[in-house]
């Protein structure tokens, strides 16, 4: 698929799981996203121009095994939830969850559209699908700041969450390496610890296949 078109989907797909963040929080009677303008589909309020536009370019262009990006994120208060615990999970969940209905729209468009002639549509939606498919389960790895680390978080008792927390500025670190380095590890010494290839892509791969199975049933 042309990269314009996997980017444009990219950053629609994150766009929608950012604003999904925010309208959870107003829903929780936290305000701050709705009075930063964040509750908006206009890609201008959420645009970060590392994260996602030339990060999933570079991504793309070295041919890396998985293309990943990001938004700004919506800023979100906490201490307003009417229920702090739950306000939390709910928020956590919101994002991904909405990456979830996503992959249920390419997939149903995939339905409408797969005895047309043309494959452009195919190809733009069976793109859409898997890029909302891996969205979800990469944001619900277990790891701050990822969503999942969040949901965790969340559910641990007080001091070891504190103690979780403090965690997350070390998070990317491995989140890059378990999307870089595990994979170099295997390939240049065979040592089989490359999460992307033995769990990662497995799961994507069969949360694909449902979609599609239920889309064009066979």
């Amino acid at each position: 698929m042309n990269l314009a078109i996997q980017i444009v989907i990219l950053l629609f797909s994150i766009i929608i799981h950012e604003v999904s963040h925010g309208f959870a929080a107003y829903l929780f009677g936290d305000r701050t996203a709705k009075l930063a303008g964040r509750l908006s589909l206009n890609p201008l309020k959420h645009i970060d121009p590392i994260g996602s536009v030339i990060l999933p370019a570079l991504l793309k262009l070295s041919n890396a095994s998985f293309i990943f990006g990001y938004a700004k994120p919506v800023p979100i208060n906490p201490d307003r939830f009417s229920s702090y615990k739950m306000g939390m999970i709910c928020v956590a969940l919101a994002g991904p969850l909405s990456n979830l209905v996503l992959a249920g729209v390419f997939a149903a468009m995939i339905g409408m559209y797969f005895d047309e002639t043309s494959n452009f549509y195919i190809h733009a939606l069976t793109g859409g699908l898997a890029v909302n498919c891996a969205l979800f389960l990469f944001n619900m790895l277990p790891i701050l700041p990822l969503d999942g680390g969040r949901i965790v978080v969340a559910l641990t008792p007080a001091k070891a969450a504190e103690t979780l927390s403090k965690t997350e500025p070390f998070g990317i670190l491995v989140v890059m390496g378990i999307c870089m380095l595990t994979p170099y590890l295997e390939r240049e010494f065979g040592i089989p610890l490359d999460f992307m290839k033995r769990t990662f892509f497995p799961a994507l791969e069969a949360l694909y296949m449902f979609f599609i199975k239920l889309a064009v049933p066979i």
